[in-house]
């Protein structure tokens, strides 16, 4: 069954091509252990890292992540990531 489409949701529709270029630079990168008395086999690492980001250019606006990662000790990894983002895009 199909989710509601955007105009059930009160949300504006883009016509044609929207473009935007904007950079960011990394304010704070802050990683935790997410729980100390979590059971984490050996040779993994398990965290939740906060980040914090300023953006300049077509976008003006601050963000936060919240992104839970986990690495191998061979060295791959995985991760999940919320972030929230608090600004202007062109202008408005």
């Amino acid at each position: 069954m199909p989710g509601p489409v955007p105009e059930q949701l009160g949300l504006p529709i883009a016509i044609g091509p929207v473009g935007a270029i904007s950079g960011f630079t990394v304010d704070a990168y802050d990683p935790a252990p997410i729980d100390e008395h979590a059971e984490v086999p050996e040779g993994f690492q398990l965290s939740c890292t906060r980040i914090a980001k300023t953006f300049s250019g077509d976008l003006a606006a601050t963000s936060v992540t919240q992104v839970v990662m986990a690495v191998t000790q061979e060295g791959s990894a995985g991760c999940v990531a919320i972030e929230l983002i608090v600004g202007s895009l062109q202008g408005r």
